[in-house]
């Protein structure tokens, strides 16, 4: 039994080792340049480009951008005078980039190495966020041969390994919400100490990177009470639950909320989002184009279903060949039916709750800011993240062994389309 459990987890690691693989394969394949979202990069042609990220990051296309917030904390010149493009972000992620280039002086000369380099950082949280998926998978208790479904969705999705590559703050926001869901989980099977602080730093540090992860107290907010209320049905002593949730709301509130009072007292206000540019307004487009059916076959900027699907591949701007872009998206709406199959049957009230929520947080962001950007998939990660979730623990209790045969030939045959689909664009 042991030598069969032993093959099953090599099995798992050979993937989690080729999804690392292909991750690192498309960022040594591609320049930094070129599949970004907000990054204020502009058009690397030369390693005078380069050099001048590093000089002229106040000037456009990079002035406000990513790189601009980047750069103000290599150049150790602290917060942003005032809240313009991506300056309302909380500062987390661009103060590490910033000290990781720092630190790359240190090792390199040449400016394309160092800024080339910034992408091993995005590598890393690319490689947790799927290592603690593994983790929520142990936790579930999805034996190891059901786990590979889970973990071929989201090792191999085109998306996630682009994200692998992103300078802008969604690799790591992302990451420590995966972290935070596999704490959650942790801390409801066992609400110790140690699961409140690292829930609570991950949830922190989430909101020191990206609001977004403001999301993610909803959720622990109810399995708080709804341990207590247990607590006192059952006569047990709350008095650890009291401390824990005291602990829970300064480090949280702490970490999370000092960049906006900050700010606040400083007469700058960082809380929620700045608007867009104009040019990427859908105001004019009817409500039933944007939030309607569409054909997915043909892909738009303006329907939200079509763009989610379509850019979770294309990013919205590559130059996708037809008939593998419509495959790809006919076998992702598969997969979400799928998982919404399997979802009716789910159990696990943390992965329902979040993954209702965070539905209605996107539905709200694009009704009240109805621009092309807040339709982007990269917002969406971890909704995504919980339909793998569903699928491979729906699978384990799949009782129709036929029904399981082929949902396990599907599920290879869309990774290998996923790997086509990547590789062919990389290169």
């Amino acid at each position: 039994m042991d030598r069969v459990k032993k093959k099953k987890n090599i099995v798992i690691w050979i993937i989690l080792l080729l999804a690392i693989l292909i991750r690192v394969f498309f960022i040594v394949e591609t320049k930094i340049d070129e599949y970004q979202f907000d990054s204020g990069l502009g058009n690397i042609n030369s390693e005078e480009d380069y050099d001048k990220l590093y000089t002229e990051y106040t000037k456009e296309p990079h002035h406000t951008r990513h790189i601009n917030y980047i750069m103000r904390f290599y150049n150790n010149e602290g917060f942003p005078e005032k809240i313009a493009g991506q300056f309302y972000h909380p500062p987390l992620h661009h103060f590490i980039m910033g000290m990781w280039l720092k630190l790359m002086d240190n090792i390199f000369k040449l400016s394309s190495t160092k800024i080339e380099s910034m992408q091993v950082l995005p590598l890393i949280y690319s490689i947790i966020s799927i290592i603690s998926l593994k983790k929520i998978l142990d936790e579930l208790e999805v034996k190891e041969e059901n786990q590979i479904i889970a973990l071929m969705i989201i090792g191999f999705f085109p998306l996630f390994i682009y994200l692998s590559g992103f300078i802008n703050n969604d690799p790591l926001v992302t990451m420590f919400c995966i972290l935070s869901i596999l704490y959650l989980i942790k801390w409801n099977k066992n609400p110790s100490i140690r699961n409140t602080v690292f829930l609570s730093l991950f949830l922190g540090l989430g909101l020191m990177t990206k609001t977004i992860t403001v999301l993610l107290i909803i959720p622990s907010i109810y399995i708080y009470f709804k341990n207590l209320n247990q607590y006192v049905k059952e006569d047990k002593k709350v008095i650890v639950l009291i401390i824990e949730l005291l602990l829970y709301t300064i480090i949280v509130g702490v970490l999370g909320g000092w960049f906006q009072i900050y700010n606040l007292c400083n007469g700058k206000n960082t809380i929620g989002i700045i608007m867009p540019y104009e040019y990427l307004s859908l105001r004019e487009i009817s409500l039933w184009e944007r939030f309607g059916i569409s054909n997915l076959l043909r892909p738009n900027n303006y329907n939200i279903w079509n763009y989610l699907f379509n850019s979770s591949y294309n990013l919205g701007f590559i130059n996708a060949q037809l008939l593998i872009q419509n495959i790809a998206t006919l076998f992702s709406v598969v997969c979400v039916f799928i998982s919404l199959y399997y979802c009716i049957m789910e159990k696990n009230i943390i992965l329902i709750i979040t993954y209702i929520i965070w539905w209605i947080g996107y539905f709200y962001l694009n009704i009240s800011m109805p621009y092309l950007c807040s339709m982007h998939p990269r917002y969406m990660a971890v909704p995504f993240y919980i339909n793998a979730l569903f699928i491979s623990n729906g699978y384990e209790k799949e009782k129709n062994a036929k029904l399981k045969k082929v949902l396990m030939l599907f599920i290879y045959i869309y990774t290998i389309i996923n790997i086509f689909y990547v590789v062919k664009f990389a290169m």
